[in-house]
């Protein structure tokens, strides 16, 4: 089976359109889309729709911190350049396309694969992988899940 891998698309739907196309044309019989379906970018919201009919089609996701942060209450008071992004895009997405965020799972097994959008041995802390010894750390959590 051939397997396109989308990651970090981040709202951006023209991107998402030829990135779809060029894995059609490549033969991709299924899509796995790795967090971060927004944050960023000019239309979350046709984004969600999208990536959500083709996970009608059998298409994987995962949530990345992006996702997370646009399905959830964000502290009051703060006005920091990043809260002013998750604010606009909370206000792009309507509630079922904020619930379809925050219902993805953090990881999906499938038979010989792992998808995360963070270090798999902590998806939820949103750690980059930027040491030997936290590729370790991931690379031992993909092969021994819990």
């Amino acid at each position: 089976m051939k397997l396109a891998l989308f990651a970090d698309v981040h709202a951006n739907r023209h991107a998402l359109d030829a990135c779809l196309a060029h894995a059609e044309r490549a033969g991709a019989e299924r899509h796995a889309f790795l967090g971060d379906l927004v944050g960023y970018g000019a239309e979350p919201g046709a984004v969600i729709q999208r990536v959500r009919a083709l996970c009608g089609s059998g298409a994987m996701a995962v949530k990345g911190n992006h996702d997370a942060y646009a399905s959830s209450l964000l502290v009051s008071g703060k006005k920091t350049l990043g809260h002013a992004s998750v604010a606009w895009t909370q206000r792009q997405l309507s509630l079922d396309e904020r619930e379809f965020l925050a219902g993805l799972p953090m990881t999906h097994a499938e038979s010989s694969f792992l998808l995360v959008h963070a270090s798999a041995d902590a998806p939820g802390s949103w750690r980059y992988v930027e040491t030997p010894e936290l590729a370790a750390a991931s690379l031992d959590a993909a092969m021994h899940p819990p």
